[in-house]
Parts: C-alpha cells; structure tokens; sequence
C-alpha cells in the first residue's frame, strides 16, 4: 500500500499505527492476550545487531517503553552507555533505533515499560545481554533453503571445524522449519509479534556456534531410544555455509555474520510476496490446493499468495539487516517462466519481490540500504518438481532473464549457478532403497522391478545385479554384508574432481551424511552438495560488496569474478571454427577454465520413451549446436527452417482430415505449428516421441582454448560436416532422457545413468579460471555468423 512508500519522521507512526491489531492463526488478536512485554520475535540474548554506517534497530511489543538503555564495551574494549527513545507510540507495538556502531563490541540492551494490570503499575523489563554488531542476512525460500545440515556431505566436516575453534563470530536463528507453521502463518502483516520470540518461549533464542552443535539429550521414541539433532543440525544448510563461507573469505578483520533462517518447503514465490507486489506481474503460478499440508484455518498456505510473506517476512522488516539469500523455485518450474522485460511469468515475479523487499525495509532512512544486496541461487539439477523441459527458463527468469546477476532487472544482486551441484548419486539411488530421483527408476534394477511387479529383489537377481533397488549395482553404498562395492563399479579416482571441490571427494563416496549410511532428504531433489552452494554465493557476495572485496583482497586472490563466464558474442572463423566470446568486466582478472566434457556422444546414456523403447541420444549440458538437414512438413504456410525451431522440446501429431496426411507439429516450444484454420480440419493424435519434422539435430560440439585470447573458446564445428549453424546452446537442456525429463546435468554418460558411478560435481565445460564459477546458461541464435540472445539478454558484442 502507499503508506509503505513514505519516507522522514513520520515513518514509524505510519508502521505502528497500523499495529493496533496483530493476527495469530486465521483470527485477531492483542499481543496482550499471548504475552504483555518483550522484544519481538528475532531478539534474543546472543543476537547480532547490523554494523554501521547505518543504524541498528529494536522493537516489539506491548505498551511502548520509556527508554532503550544501551551498555557494554565496543570492539577496542572503549566503554559504551547510553539511552535512546522510542520514536513512535502504538497500543500493541514499539520501535527505537540505536547509535551507529562498528563491527564487533559485547553490548546489554534493556528496554523497560510500565504495564497496567490489576489492581496496580508494574515494572516490566526486557534485557538482551551478549549482543554483538556485524552483517545480519536473512536466508528464504523453499525446501533447498530449509534443508537441514544433517543431510549434507559437509554435516560432520563443519562441526568438526566449529569443534576446533572456528567460526566463533557466526550466530544463527532458525524461524520456523522445512514444514509450513499455521501458526506462524498470517493474511495480514505482522509487523511485531511475540509468536517465536523469547518472551514466549525462552529457546526462541539466537545461538552462537559453541551453543549450536551441543547434542539434546536423546528422546524415548519406541525402541532405541533415538538421538535428537543440535541446533547447528537443524539449520539451513545453504545458509550456514554461506555464512561460513563469508568469513573464511573476509578472515581475521572480517566482521561477526548474523543469520536468520526463515524459509518453508514446497512454497512458490507467490506466497512470499505482498498483494500489491502481486499485482504488478502476469502469469503467475495458481495456487495448488491439495499440496503441501496446511490447516482447516490456514489450508496448503505455502502455495497462497501473500501467506508466507505476511507470516514469515513482515516481522523482520522493521530489522536493519545487511541482506537476502533467496534458494527457491522448484515448486513454479511447472508455471510460466516468464521475462522481465514483459512484466510475466517466474522472471517478472522474482524482480519485483527483490525490489519490494528493498522498499519496505529501507522505509526508515538510516537502516537497511535501498538496494542492499540481494543472492540469488538457482535450482540444481534434479529440483524441477517432475517439469525439467522448464528448467533451463527458470534459471535465466532467476537471473531477471540477463543470463546473469546486477542487471537492471535486479540491481545489485549476487548470484550462483548450480545446475552442476546435483546429488552425485542421484541416478543410482542412494543405496538405502529410497531412490534419488526419477532417473533412479530407469536404472536397471527398477526397471525390471517395474515390468515384474516383483516384490523381492529377484527382478535383479534374474540379471546378476545384487543389491536394493536404486543402488543395484552398489556402487553408492557397499554390500552390507561384506563391506565392498560391487564388482562393475568404475575406478574411484579423485583426480578428476576439480581443485575447489575435490574436499568433497571422500564425503561423496562415503556416502554417509552425519554418519548415516545414505541419508538424504526426500531424494535428488535436495541435493546434499550444499557447502559449494554456499561458497560460491559467498564468492560472489565479495565481489559484489566494496568493504567485502577489500578485505578479501589478501585471504581471496584471484578469485575477483563476480559470477561465471558470460557470453558476449560469438563469430564463426574462416578456419571453420565458432568463437566464443566472454564478458571481461564480469569475470574480473579471472580467465576461463576448462573442464573434460564427454562430447562424443555414442558414450551418451539412451533417450527412452514412456514405454521404455530406447531411442537416440539427444542432449545434455555441454556445448549444443542445431543444424537441419530436412524439409519442412507438409503444410505450404509452413515456414522454412529458423533457429527458433531448435528450440522445441516435444513434437506431437495430427491427422489432416483432408489430405488423410500425418503431420508432426510443435507441440511445446517455438517450433511450426499448423496455422489456425487448420486446427478445426485435423485429429489430434496421442502425443509420443518424434524425430522432429524439420530433421532437426542437436550435436555435442567439443571446446577447446582459442586462438583469439583467453577469454574466448573455440568449438571446433568438423564434427557437423560443413552443416549451417543455425542455433548453440550451453548448460540449457530441452530434451529428455524419459519422457517429461530433460537432461538437466553434467554427466549425460551410460556409466552414470545406469549407476555404477557417480556424477562428480563441477563436470560441465566451462568456469572461471579461480573461482571456477560454472559458465551462465545461454541459448544464442547463430545468423550472418553471429551471436544474439533473447531480449533483455544481450550477446552480439554490440552489433
């Protein structure tokens, strides 16, 4: 609403005023019902307070204190005393800001009011003690924000760190968990609340990291008694390692990170957007009743729009915090996609939530920054909900549809690719009888357990393939019984994980997150490689962050890129070759590294329908090229081959009344469709897998280092035979290896599909040379011999 545009002194009249009334499930209430007095939820004991320049607040609620007392010593150990007033009264609800302060100090914060009760005045005081000032960020989304450290690779390697001393200036705060909260859950704002605050109850609290990997005593539930996680096991993984990540990179002079965790799984970008913020896009996802748990009072409220934002968001907006790190999309890859440029779909949705967001929390001069940085990860391979023919438009709407971060679409944003970062194993299964993803019904195993309906494990034992279903190679997890891999397994070696990753290699094949043999999440949709998730956000943080960038300038050489490598433009060469150009400006002093892609595609795993008939290999990550080599379909309003036809994901068939002629059509993407006066004239047919009417053929095209300087590649085109270019596309799959599912990772091999190794992540072509940021998705139109990308994405070098 307009109120939340103004600006000055009246600002915090205008916040609280409107706090008269506070909601609680689906019905009014006073914060005087729950609890009288007290610091809103998100201030606690062990907190941290955003540094300066700017100014720091607190709020909360019940009648307005007569003073915040502010006490301690700063970080030089300089005495600290002084008091402040609330700027604004309400009945419910009260705010102050604090002095600038630098980064650092041990502080006690007091406010004190007086509550009427019956028969007589009492004194009511409110103390937070061991408050520190640093960077405060907020970490939302859906279920890859949610996801817990428990179930990554990294989960016993960093409480083994926290163990030895490090990362004693990191705190955290978890609202809410992965499930939807009813309670938490709100129709209307919430600006100060006591629901999760330590008022209500006193385990709503910040913790430190010594606090936070202390185990809870075990519970009795059934038999064995099972062991409870610790606050550090519970926390968003994403998150966390972002948070750690941030500090190993800024070291010693870096200032204390602030975290706070509110984040739901299975919720669409609608839910966590204002109604007016709504209104602004087109093409939005509708809400999916019926999915996601929920309440008679709240029902499946991570998929209404507004409900996460009014219930999860609004009581921290009156917070100065430094920033935003956003994980989400899985559950809007089946809408539109979208574009900025167009004001439609998941690309307009993301860039007007990033900049509402902004608005209302930089509403008080002197906090948050109006343009604080926002990060920004996009979805991994395996985490399209079962719509990967989306995937590659999800990740270009996640960039604001520029191909990559601080655009005009979403100014200073920070971002990360990780559509390399699938779970290692998630073609095989895990080895625990919970298969990964859908692929892992295409391993050999499960295939013939799903054509037997056998429900013993004898489908794999007719073909020589002992183990469980998923794994029946067991080459994810040993044989139980005698403690070795299964004989067909590939050779473990190490030296093909890339220098930032190959810490992981031993996790990966142990397999065995927080020490359980197998332990994931629901499967590959939540892949369990979150710490690289995190330290390339963090990577690209400092980059984007002045007083980041030059603190890390000695414990961070070289890695400068702001993001992966980003096509400028491309040219073919007289010597038969297609260069490709990369932004400079973006990759800093990096250069482009490359990986060893498998471009030949008779190794590639086979394309089946949904009968399971195998059909020919057809896609992956790597560096694409589209050529024709045939006519168009018979129909004389049918135009002539264009690149826009590369594009087309699944082709579909009819029967022309008239002629009695089968024609193939374009069922999903830009391909040729029969025109509109033809439709009332033909049959539909059941759609299935077709070679595409126009002879249409994506090849793997090799990359090498080029001639032209060490920000180009050259693809070497002999493999096309002399064929025109017409389209290339790299990490942007559109086909699928079954049907409804697009070969959306970095290792298309027979070898990884069937299970007997895993996909090592960081395998696609190409990265920055330090970072090794993976390269931005990018599909490009090759005409007149050069490069040009969809609107509002430019890569024509400026032709």
């Amino acid at each position: 609403s307009t109120k939340f545009r103004m600006r000055g002194s009246c600002l915090f009249a205008v916040l609280l005023l409107t706090l008269t009334t506070v909601y609680a499930g689906n019905r009014p209430f006073t914060e005087a019902e729950s609890v009288a007095f007290g610091f809103s939820a998100g201030f606690s004991n062990d907190m941290v307070l955003q540094r300066g320049p700017g100014q720091a607040s607190v709020y909360g609620f019940g009648p307005t204190p007569a003073m915040i007392t502010v006490s301690g010593v700063n970080s030089t150990g300089g005495p600290v005393d002084y008091s402040v007033v609330p700027a604004a009264t309400s009945p419910v609800a009260w705010k102050a800001l604090l002095h600038p302060a630098e980064q650092g100090g041990d502080y006690t914060i007091t406010a004190s009011s007086a509550l009427v009760t019956a028969p007589t005045p009492s004194a009511v005081r409110a103390t937070l003690v061991r408050v520190t000032f640093g960077d405060v960020y907020l970490c939302s989304g859906q279920s890859n924000m949610a996801l817990s450290t428990f179930y990554t690779f990294s989960a016993d390697t960093i409480k083994q760190e926290i163990e030895n001393g490090k990362y004693a200036n990191l705190r955290l705060f978890r609202y809410g968990a992965m499930e939807a909260n009813t309670t938490l859950m709100s129709f209307s704002p919430r600006w100060a609340t006591s629901l999760g605050s330590t008022a209500e109850d006193p385990s709503n609290s910040w913790l430190n990291t010594t606090a936070a990997i202390i185990q809870p005593p075990a519970e009795a539930i059934g038999t064995p008694v099972a062991p409870q996680k610790s606050p550090l096991q519970i926390f968003s993984a994403t998150c966390l390692y972002f948070g750690v990540e941030l500090i190993d990179a800024l070291g010693e002079g870096g200032p204390p990170i602030g975290l706070i965790q509110t984040a739901v799984g299975g919720s669409t970008i609608e839910a966590w957007m204002s109604n007016e913020t709504l209104r602004q896009c087109t093409d939005m996802l509708a809400p999916k009743a019926g999915i996601g748990g929920g309440s008679k009072e709240f029902p499946f409220m991570q998929h209404q729009p507004a409900a996460l934002y009014y219930g999860y968001i609004t009581p921290w907006v009156n917070m100065t915090i430094a920033g935003w790190v956003w994980y989400q999309g899985e559950n809007n890859v089946a809408g539109v996609m979208g574009n900025s440029a167009t004001q439609s779909g998941y690309g307009c949705e993301l860039s007007v939530m990033v900049s509402a967001w902004r608005s209302i929390w930089s509403v008080a001069p002197n906090t948050t920054e109006h343009l604080a940085p926002f990060g920004i990860a996009t979805l991994a391979a395996g985490g399209s909900e079962g719509a990967d023919q989306h995937m590659a438009g999800m990740r270009w709407s996640q960039t604001g549809n520029y191909g990559y971060w601080n655009n005009a679409a979403l100014p200073n944003t920070f971002g990360s690719q990780e559509y390399d970062l699938g779970d290692p194993w998630a073609s095989t299964g895990a080895g625990d009888g919970n298969k990964l993803n859908e692929f892992g019904n295409a391993t050999a195993c499960c295939l013939l357990w799903n054509s037997s309906k056998k429900a013993d494990n004898s489908a794999c034992t007719d073909q020589n393939q002992h183990g469980v279903c998923g794994d029946p190679f067991q080459c994810a997890l040993p044989d139980p019984k005698t403690g070795k891999y299964g004989p067909n397994c590939s050779v473990w070696n190490a030296s093909l994980w890339s220098k930032t990753l190959v810490d992981l290699a031993p996790l990966v094949r142990l397999n065995s997150p927080s020490g359980i043999a197998g332990n994931n999440y629901m499967g590959g949709i939540h892949p369990r490689l979150k710490r690289p998730v995190g330290r390339r956000l963090a990577v690209a943080a400092v980059n984007l962050i002045p007083r980041y960038k030059l603190l890390a300038a000695a414990t961070f050489p070289g890695q400068d890129a702001q993001t992966g490598p980003t096509l400028s433009g491309c040219s073919l060469t007289s010597s038969g070759k297609l260069e490709l150009r990369f932004n400079q400006t973006l990759l800093g002093t990096e250069g482009l590294a490359l990986r060893p892609f498998e471009s030949n595609m008779s190794d590639w795993a086979n394309r089946l329908d949904s009968s399971h008939k195998v059909l020919r290999k057809t896609d992956s990550m790597g560096l694409m090229a589209c050529t024709a080599t045939g006519t168009a379909p018979p129909d004389p309003n049918a135009p002539p081959m264009n690149a826009t036809t590369c594009a087309c994901q699944s082709w579909a068939v009819f029967s022309d009344n008239r002629t009695k002629q089968t024609v193939q059509y374009c069922e999903v993407g830009p391909g040729w469709q029969p025109t509109p006066e033809a439709f009332p004239l033909i049959n539909r047919l059941p759609v299935h897998d077709f070679v595409s009417p126009f002879q249409v053929q994506w090849t793997a095209i090799p990359v090498e280092p080029s001639n032209g300087g060490s920000l180009a590649v050259d693809s070497n085109l002999a493999i096309l035979g002399g064929q025109e270019v017409l389209a290339i596309r790299l990490a942007w799959p559109i086909f699928s290896l079954k049907v409804g599912r697009a070969d959306d990772g970095c290792c298309p091999t027979q070898a990884t599909y069937i299970g007997v190794e895993p996909c090592i992540p960081g395998n696609c072509p190409l990265y920055s040379s330090v970072s090794e940021l993976p390269a931005n998705p990018f599909f490009a139109v090759v005409s007149g011999g050069h490069c040009a990308c969809s609107s509002p994405q430019s890569c024509s070098d400026g032709r």
